[in-house]
């Protein structure tokens, strides 16, 4: 409430977001942002330059002792 003055946060519109180039780096059993929301958010963003879907849960992301996935994302 006190950040936005109503109870649930406004939307964002993601087809306002035209200059940013997006790079998603998904993990297909995240508990925490499920594969059909990135999916959806995918489709919603007109900037997304490498979408790329990994057998990974949220916090292996952070901590896999396997952080090849990494060497795109420096790409």
């Amino acid at each position: 409430m006190e950040a936005y003055g109503q109870e649930k946060p406004p939307l964002i519109d993601l087809a306002g977001i035209k200059e940013v180039p997006i790079a998603m780096y998904v993990g297909k059993k995240d508990s925490v942002i499920n594969i059909k929301d990135n999916r959806l958010l995918k489709e919603q963003l007109n900037t997304v330059v490498s979408y790329n879907e990994y057998d990974l849960d949220h916090l292996s992301f952070l901590l896999a002792k396997n952080m090849s996935f990494f060497d795109s994302v420096i790409e």
